[in-house]
């Protein structure tokens, strides 16, 4: 049970960091 949910934190995390990604590109793409 322990290994599942450390699976699903990892995929909240790699999730969060592709979304700030995404944001911190789209200023210079509206450019």
């Amino acid at each position: 049970m322990k290994k599942k949910q450390r699976e699903k934190m990892t995929k909240f995390l790699i999730v969060f960091v592709v979304i700030i990604f995404l944001v911190s590109l789209l200023p210079m793409l509206g450019r």
